[in-house]
C-alpha cells in the first residue's frame, strides 16, 4: 500500500497505471490481445472443415508389422481389411488414410 513517508508528507495513493504510462499500455495491449485471441478462437471453432462428420466412424489399428514386410503384402491387407469391413451390415463406404483431417490425436496413440 500506501506510502508512508516523513511525518511532513502526505500519504500517497497507491501506485497505479497512472504512475507508469508504459505500463498502462503493456496491460491495455495484453488485455486486448487476449480479447482478440478469445475471438479468433471461438470462430475458429465454428469453421466448416468442408465435411460432414455425423455417422462417420474412426478409428486406428496397429497390425502385426512382421507380416507385413513389403508394400504388396501391406497394400493387399488394407484392400482385404476394408472388404470385411464393407460386408458390416449398414456400412455405406469405407476408406483408408494415414492422417484424419483435423484431428487431434492422429499418431498419439490416443483413441
Amino acid at each position: 500500500m500506501f506510502n508512508q513517508g516523513r511525518s511532513g508528507d502526505a500519504a500517497r495513493l497507491p501506485v497505479c497505471a497512472s504512475d507508469h504510462p508504459a505500463g498502462a499500455r503493456l496491460l491495455a495491449g495484453l488485455v486486448i490481445g487476449s480479447a482478440l485471441l478469445v475471438q479468433s478462437f471461438q470462430r475458429l471453432r465454428n469453421v466448416d472443415p468442408g465435411y460432414d462428420t455425423a455417422d462417420i466412424y474412426t478409428f486406428q489399428f496397429a497390425p502385426d508389422q512382421e507380416r507385413l514386410r513389403d508394400g504388396p503384402t501391406s497394400g493387399r491387407f488394407h484392400l482385404d481389411f476394408m472388404d470385411r469391413l464393407r460386408a458390416l451390415p449398414g456400412v455405406t463406404a469405407v476408406g483408408v488414410v494415414n492422417n484424419i483431417p483435423l484431428d487431434e490425436g492422429t499418431g498419439s496413440g490416443d483413441s
